[in-house]
């Protein structure tokens, strides 16, 4: 993490605000932190900072713009319940930022990606691992 340009650097920003500025312009951007934000609580009920602790994450890691569609697709698959899995594993020093950077960057083989959703659901049993059926 470099924080040379953190997005999340003033507290009284509206939420939609910074999800913009997170998103650097980029549409799949957007679509990641929609389903982010309107997901994060039903999914990850003991973050205690909600869309804003989703979004700090993000900032943790350096991911903005193209790089959250990235993440989002390329490395989750456009599941958002595995993205939010591997932001917590990140938080709780399961993997590290350096380990995603790569991910999202094109080594799959960075990322155990099912090994590390187990060990935040053993850690965190109410976070929801598998996509609820629609």
């Amino acid at each position: 993490m470099s924080y040379s340009n953190p997005r999340m650097n003033d507290l009284n920003k509206p939420l939609m605000q910074v999800m913009i500025d997170f998103a650097e312009g980029n549409p799949g951007a957007i679509t990641a932190l929609i389903d982010l934000v309107k997901n994060t609580d039903a999914i990850d009920p003991d973050n205690a900072l909600g869309p804003f602790g989703v979004m700090a994450s993000l900032d943790n890691l350096d991911c903005y713009g193209p790089r959250i569609w990235m993440f989002y697709k390329d490395v989750c698959g456009h599941n958002v319940n595995t993205m939010l899995g591997l932001m917590r594993a990140t938080q709780l020093g399961f993997t590290s930022d350096r380990k995603v950077n790569a991910a999202i960057d094109g080594d799959r083989a960075a990322l155990d990606i099912p090994a590390l959703l187990a060990k935040v659901k053993e850690r965190l049993p109410a976070f929801e691992i598998e996509p609820r059926a629609a």
